[in-house]
Parts: structure tokens; C-alpha cells; sequence
């Protein structure tokens, strides 16, 4: 039996070190620990027996971000010349955002879908007028999008490379001045043609054309919008119907983004996942490939995954607690 370590924080203990048997194992060119972290709130008598010394700070109190472990980890950030950062929606739910939802009678993969859209176009973009809204309201990014990009801002000047990669949709990334960003499911904040498939810039005018103002209303007893397609967001070249720039459910990506996403997991030397389930596919197939090859990668989830035992490291817990300890130590 292996060995992870465990670090709970409590009101009465703020870091409690403990050591749990487990079979969690990940096997690059051999069979190593899985290092494993935990910033949840429980804390029973049995944890309480297994406490362990652990670095303290000023105060006296356990430290988890200066065990060993956590400096290991910045140690391997900090000789990285290519990071990259995969982020999924865990980062925007602590931003405020709720996850991708029903609506009204429908389900999210009923109509955020292409016929769904061919059928009626004005409950479709009735549906992500609402999406629109819901992240317009955010008023700022969680601490943990600050982190992100201050750390590419160093990684960049000092002539290394900072990919950030995600599956979100709603550009907190952007809202947070990160750069150098893979959108893979696009942007609500975009529109593409239906005709010419020109992309628009982002557009964040609420509402996108005055039609659907006062629109969105998720509530099941709000009868559906349905008007004139001409009064929907229409091209700025070939004047003809757009459509939400995101990847509805049953399409796939588009291939240059997906080749974008091989080139970069393939080249880093360090690659973190914050806030991704690990279950969303094609997304979900880089990061577990990336560890395979021997590079380190983090997990920053609520929850353990699908690929947490692949992983290097697993920090449980809210990313916005974990990443700016972590990535503002770094140089």
C-alpha cells in the first residue's frame, strides 16, 4: 500500500498533516506516490490522531504551502521554460458563474444543440442571452485568475512560454488580462455566420440586438421567444443569421484549435489543471497524456477525477485558496 499525504484545514486546527493508505499510485518510468492535498473543511477524532509535523508559519500554525511537497512543485514551476494551464468551469463556478444549466423546459443538451438552433433560432439565442448575462454579471474574476496571469506575465517577460487552455466559454481569462489563451468550446461573447462562417469580434453589449432585451427569463412558465430571424444578430459582412461562436452539444471542435492544444501539451514541461472534471472530452484526454510522458501535472479541483491518480500532484480544494500562495512565490 502507498502512502498519500493529506492536508485538512479545520477552525479549531487550521493544517492538519496526516497520512492515509491508499492505492493511488502513477507510473511514469516506475511507480511513484501520488502527492496529494486537501484544503476541506472536516476534521474528525481520527484525523486529529494522525497529526503529523508539518512546516509552520509566523504564527505557529501548520503551513501547507511550505511543506516539502509544495516546494517540490514550485520548484519544478520555477525551472519550466513551457507551462501551460488547462481551465474548466470549477474556476468560473468560483467566480459566481453557475455551471451550464436548464433552461426553462429544456435541457442544456437539448438546446444548445444545431437543431435545436435550425429549428428555432430565437429560443436559441434567447437561451444564450441568458448565458451572456449571467457572465456579464461577474463583477471581477476570483483571485485565482489573478494568479494565472501575473505568472504568465513573469513566465512571458523573462522569455518563457505560458499557455493557458480552457474549456470555459465565458472570457474571465481575457476579463482578467491573461493572453496567449485557447478557447476550446469558443466564446458566448462571439458570434459566427451561418453563411460566410465569419467570426465576429466579442461583442459585449447586453443586449446583443434589442430583440431579446428583457429576454432570457429561465423560469418553465416564461413562454419562448419566437420572432423574425431579421431581428436576430445578423453578419457584419453578408448581413445573413448568426449563431452563438461556442461549441453546441453533438459538434465537434474545430480542428486548428484542436491541433493548437496537441502542440502545446505535447512541448510543456509543466501543465496544471484547474477547475476541469476530467470527463469532458476531447478535452479531458491531453492532460492524463502529457503525465504519461513523465511531466509533472497539478490538479486543482473541489473533487478528485477520472485522472486524479494519473496526475503528479492533486490539491483538493478551491484553486482560489491553492494558486496565489503558489504562483505569486514564484519568480
Amino acid at each position: 500500500m502507498l502512502k498519500r499525504l493529506l492536508i485538512t484545514r479545520s477552525s479549531n486546527l487550521p493544517y492538519i498533516t496526516m497520512a492515509i493508505s491508499t492505492n493511488c499510485i502513477k507510473r511514469t518510468d516506475a511507480y511513484q506516490h501520488i502527492r496529494y492535498y486537501s484544503n476541506s473543511q472536516s476534521l474528525n477524532s481520527d484525523t486529529v490522531n494522525k497529526i503529523n509535523k508539518s512546516p509552520t508559519d509566523k504564527n505557529g500554525r501548520n503551513d501547507p504551502y511550505k511543506s516539502k511537497l509544495m516546494e517540490e512543485f514550485r520548484s519544478e514551476i520555477d525551472a519550466s521554460r513551457h507551462m501551460v494551464v488547462l481551465t474548466g468551469v470549477g474556476m468560473s463556478a468560483e467566480s459566481g458563474l453557475p455551471h451550464e444549466s436548464n433552461f426553462r423546459n429544456y435541457r442544456a443538451k437539448d438546446i444548445s444543440h444545431p437543431l435545436m438552433f435550425s429549428h428555432n433560432p430565437s429560443l436559441v439565442w434567447e437561451y444564450y442571452q441568458y448565458r451572456r448575462r449571467q457572465a456579464l454579471n461577474v463583477e471581477k474574476p476570483s483571485d485565482s485568475y489573478r494568479a494565472i496571469t501575473d505568472c504568465q506575465r513573469r513566465f512571458m517577460e523573462s522569455g518563457r512560454r505560458f499557455t493557458i487552455i480552457t474549456t470555459t466559454v465565458d472570457e474571465l481569462h481575457q476579463r482578467a488580462n491573461s493572453q496567449n489563451i485557447i478557447e476550446m468550446h469558443g466564446s458566448l461573447f462571439r458570434t459566427r455566420c451561418t453563411s460566410c462562417d465569419h467570426i465576429s469580434d466579442s461583442n459585449y453589449n447586453d443586449p446583443i440586438v434589442p430583440i431579446l432585451a428583457d429576454k432570457g427569463n429561465p423560469d418553465p412558465g416564461i413562454p419562448d421567444l419566437s420572432v423574425d430571424e431579421s431581428l436576430l444578430p445578423r453578419c457584419s459582412e453578408c448581413h445573413s443569421l448568426t449563431r452563438p461562436d461556442c461549441v453546441m452539444f453533438g459538434e465537434s471542435l474545430d480542428n486548428s484549435i484542436l491541433e493548437q492544444c496537441e502542440y502545446e501539451f505535447s512541448e510543456c514541461d509543466v501543465c496544471l489543471v484547474v477547475g476541469a472534471s476530467s470527463s469532458v472530452y476531447p478535452a479531458a484526454m491531453f492532460a492524463p497524456t502529457v503525465a504519461r510522458r513523465g511531466v509533472p501535472v497539478a490538479e486543482f479541483n473541489l473533487d478528485e477525477t477520472p485522472a486524479t491518480k494519473i496526475y503528479t500532484y492533486h490539491f483538493q480544494g478551491s484553486a482560489s485558496v491553492w494558486l496565489p500562495p503558489l504562483l505569486d512565490s514564484l519568480t
